[in-house]
């Protein structure tokens, strides 16, 4: 959980796709550059 209660998670399919991902991927949702410096597949 963050410090807000949320829960975070990674989102995996059968087929090992990550959702969480896809989600960015797509613009459905964004991604704070400054909280996963290091993530460059996002």
């Amino acid at each position: 959980m963050d410090k807000y209660g949320r829960i975070i998670a990674n989102v995996l399919l059968p087929d090992g796709s990550n959702v969480n991902n896809e989600l960015v991927k797509d613009s459905w949702c964004w991604w704070y550059r400054k909280f996963a410096p290091k993530d460059l597949a996002l």
